[in-house]
């Protein structure tokens, strides 16, 4: 058993495969992972196979010893149309998710050691957009976003669930966030002497942030099931910061007034003038951007053999993202207005004002012979207000409709497959409270402010998953409630011989007082000779040799005698169900 588990678990370690690339904008598009995603994302109590460690690691207590690679796809779309400082309409700008799915593998294994414990081990990317936006030098949304490409991030994780007793389930799992944080922006060093007009692109210079990261967080769970009919599950998720030293690539403007310029580090031990010091174009910058606590609740009932349904709530703390701040170290712009001009690039903070979610999930699942069909439906409101949209985050109120199923096409082997639509709310933004960015400007510049979020919204999403898993010794579950695997039938007990005393021939009366060892004497005397018996007088035939006992069972035997049993339970179970 310890070989197997470890053979699961290295398949699993060598399967790693490079995460989606995923941006960090601050909102989750819909829930993560083919089934939960058919349930609505009501996957809290009802958590029972490797995504609980992302929704409930105490669900992992049902998911038995199984391998899962899953994918989602979610096209994603948007079109803004933005009205600029000046009150013109400007041409729509249409922003979309890269195809690219997001993927989850992993699994989970438990030990006969270990009946009460079962452990898991996943690899996954968050389920947020990439947005490929228009890269023109005039395009309407460029000072809120250019691109994020070449972000990656990833979290893998390690879990564990412990059950006790069979109505309680407890379970942890620490994931490591890794990967980066790509973006580029573009940034006006329009001063109103030289250049009057905020918005013109020969003043626009182009800026690129990529920050690594590693950061861990955790996820703490329990699942209570006072009942066989009820589970109520519970989980919370720490949050996690991108923060750290960020390399800053900042190209300057292709205006006359910055031919020439360039963007380099004059920080300590960096000689900026010897153009042969590499330290020379070390440009960096601090950066930091806060993510949420997520708190989980779900009940699950099942008011009919095979009919399990959820109802769950999510909340997640995004008011804690009040800012994305950059703060450049020693970034100088050198050589503008032919070399007459140098100044320091300034630090930048973009509003954010993020409002708290609360989601609101229902879902369930129905067991069909050997198909298993799932509905869901959610809820969740935006987490900006109008002040605060800009195309760097698309998001507002949510509606997800989904529905699904699992084919199972043996006990070992099955498939999961999703399809839905994510719904959101079309958004009129013309009180936009947040500002052109504008840290290459150079210092005493008077220019009005521009705003960068007013104008139209329109998005949505169609998304479609699949999964396959393989449940190894068809899915089987330890644990107080469940027999062990390598329990022994017990053998029959034998039957000892019983004595029976011999009876006097048909035929003749036997007198009480002689022995009965004497009887068929004294009946003899009485009557006439009996002829011999041949067969009485033949020696009697030697018994054959006792046969040798069969080898004992191997555990491998066992598990596959025990294996063999099960699938016959299940089609006796599936026929009673047929025949009701």
């Amino acid at each position: 058993m310890a070989l197997r588990a470890s053979l699961i678990a290295l398949a699993i370690l060598a399967a790693l495969l490079p995460a989606d690339r995923a941006s960090a904008g601050g909102f989750y598009l819909a829930p993560r992972g083919t089934g939960p995603l058919g349930r609505g994302g009501a996957f809290v109590a009802g958590a029972n196979d490797p995504h609980a460690v992302w929704y409930n690691p105490a669900g992992l207590a049902w998911s038995g010893d199984q391998l899962l690679l899953d994918g989602t796809l979610t096209l994603f779309e948007t079109t803004f149309t933005r009205i600029d400082g000046g009150g013109n309409t400007l041409r729509p700008a249409r922003g979309y998710h890269t195809y690219l799915p997001i993927p989850t593998l992993g699994g989970s294994f438990s030990l006969d050691e270990l009946p009460e414990w079962t452990f898991a081990l996943t690899l996954q990317a968050p389920n947020s957009a990439l947005m490929d936006w228009p890269q023109e030098p005039d395009a309407p949304q460029r000072y809120s976003l250019l691109s994020l490409e070449g972000s990656l991030l990833a979290t893998a994780a390690a879990a564990a669930a412990w059950r006790p007793i069979e109505e309680l389930s407890i379970g942890l799992a620490a994931h490591l966030l890794i990967g980066s944080f790509d973006a580029t922006v573009a940034l006006s060093a329009c001063d109103g002497v030289i250049c009057s007009f905020p918005e013109d692109p020969e003043y626009d210079g182009v800026a690129n942030i990529a920050l690594p990261t590693v950061f861990p967080l955790f996820v703490l769970g329990a699942v209570v099931q006072p009942i066989d009919a009820l589970k109520i599950g519970f989980s919370v998720s720490t949050p996690f910061n991108l923060e750290g030293s960020a390399r800053l690539r900042v190209r300057p403007p292709p205006a006359a007034a910055f031919e020439g310029a360039e963007v380099v580090n004059r920080g300590a031990g960096c000689n900026h003038e010897d153009e042969t010091d590499p330290c020379r174009e070390n440009t960096r910058a601090d950066t930091q951007l806060e993510f949420p606590w997520v708190f989980r609740l779900g009940v699950e009932v099942t008011p009919m053999t095979g009919l399990r349904i959820e109802a769950a709530a999510v909340y997640e703390t995004w008011s804690v993202q009040d800012a994305a701040r950059i703060v450049p170290r020693d970034v100088w712009i050198e050589g503008a207005l032919g070399g007459g001009l140098e100044y320091e690039v300034g630090p930048l903070s973009i509003p954010r004002q993020m409002n708290d979610t609360i989601s609101l999930r229902l879902g369930g699942e129905l067991d069909i012979d050997i198909v298993t069909a799932r509905l869901g439906f959610s809820f969740e409101n935006g987490a900006f207000s109008d002040a605060y949209l800009t195309p760097l985050t698309i998001d507002s109120d949510k509606l997800i409709f989904s529905g699904g199923a699992t084919v199972n096409l043996s006990d070992e082997v099955s498939l999961d497959a999703v399809v839905g639509y994510l719904w959101m709310a079309s958004r009129s933004v013309r009180n936009s409270a947040v500002p052109q960015a504008n840290p290459i400007r150079p210092p005493g510049s008077e220019v009005e402010t521009v705003y960068v979020g007013n104008g139209d919204y329109e998005m949505g999403a169609p998304f479609f998953g699949l999964t396959v898993r393989w449940r190894l010794d068809a899915g089987h579950i330890r644990g107080p409630g469940t027999e062990p695997q390598n329990a022994e039938e017990p053998e029959p007990a034998a039957e000892e011989p019983q004595e029976t005393e011999p009876t006097a021939p048909v035929g003749t009366s036997a007198d009480p007082s002689t022995p009965w060892y004497l009887q068929g004497e004294a009946a003899g005397t009485g009557g006439a000779t009996p002829s011999p018996d041949p067969a009485a007088e033949e020696p009697a035939a030697e018994e054959p040799p006792p046969e040798a006992e069969p080898p004992a069972e191997t555990a491998r035997e066992r598990r596959r005698r025990l294996r063999r049993e099960r699938r016959q339970r299940r089609r006796e179970q599936r026929r009673r169900r047929r025949a009701r």
